[in-house]
């Protein structure tokens, strides 16, 4: 069925746009947690566990990607809306109903939530690694894992957004 093909191609061009926005999402989370490096050295050296520093800055990327998913959601009320007013007559009437009930908001906050998840960790134990002694004692800032999980990240933003323009490309011919 065309519909079905056209649906799940769209479905894959949407996941990747959302692959690269949470790949840059991530490599900011890490640019955060090297800037916060002497924040959480402190936090440690008070007491805090690394435990408790993960689920810290877990729950600030939840509260981050649960607050885009409100957001993208209210975008879509008013896209939807807007869609509405500006589709052309056509000749013969094609019904096909764009609502956002209840599995629609589901599906964002458990989007939200597993993206969170899944883009969150990295960043979060890398921000709760820091060595108290030696960034407190010294001011270090950065460190080369850093350095070489951030270079990935961006690369992998590269090829997602390469093959994003491909895919928009041939979808459009």
């Amino acid at each position: 069925n065309i519909v079905i093909g056209f649906a799940a191609g769209l479905m894959a061009l949407v996941s990747l746009v959302l692959a690269a926005a949470c790949a840059n999402v991530a490599g900011i989370l890490l640019t955060r947690a090297t800037a916060r490096a002497r924040e959480m050295s402190l936090r440690i050296a008070l007491g805090a566990g690394r435990g408790r520093l993960v689920r810290q800055l877990l729950t600030e990327t939840a509260v981050l990607f649960l607050l885009g998913g409100v957001l993208g959601i209210g975008l879509a009320r008013v896209l939807i809306r807007l869609a509405a007013l500006l589709l052309p007559a056509l000749p013969s009437r094609i019904d096909l109903p764009v609502v956002l009930d209840w599995r629609v908001l589901l599906f964002a906050v458990l989007l939200s939530l597993g993206t969170a998840a899944i883009f969150g960790v990295l960043p979060a134990l890398k921000g709760a690694k820091a060595d108290a002694g030696a960034s407190l004692k010294d001011g270090a800032r950065s460190s080369s894992g850093r350095s070489r999980l951030r270079s990935a990240f961006v690369i992998g933003q590269i090829a997602c957004s390469v093959l994003l323009v491909v895919l928009g490309a041939s979808f459009v011919r």
